[in-house]
């Protein structure tokens, strides 16, 4: 006898039998550098690569089990999607995020400015000046 399944059973049972990768993943977006603490990240080995209003994308360096994507549930109040990528790339991510939260903290400014986003604004000042 067969019976309806629904989609949220039917994408458990696909997630159980083939795993999703990122390999591509060079970076995190700004947006999604705040949405985890950075203690879950290095205890877990994850970061968030995406998110909507009602999930986030998380890349981990392992396959992670259902008490982890419970705990991160939880603790954001989203739904996780689970992404595997290298874990080199998560380890160099993480300690990327990990200097953006120090130049932000030495700065005391709320996001960290490039320099050369600095640079610009100065010439265009500069530029006003002359006219």
């Amino acid at each position: 006898m067969h019976t309806l399944i629904t989609v949220k059973e039917m994408a458990l049972h696909v997630n159980s039998l083939q795993e999703l990768r990122f390999d591509t993943l060079r970076r995190v977006p700004l947006h999604c550098r705040r949405l985890l603490p950075l203690s879950v990240m290095k205890q877990y080995q994850c970061v968030v690569v995406g998110a909507t209003r009602e999930e986030l994308s998380v890349a981990f360096s392992a396959r992670p089990c259902m008490s982890v994507i419970q705990v991160l549930r939880i603790v954001t109040g989203c739904h996780i999607f689970p992404l595997l990528t290298e874990p080199a790339r998560i380890r160099l991510l993480i300690h990327r995020i990990e200097l953006y939260v120090q130049h932000r903290r030495a700065l005391n400014w709320p996001y960290y400015t490039h320099w050369f986003l600095v640079h610009s604004m100065n010439e265009y000042i500069l530029a006003r000046d002359k006219m």
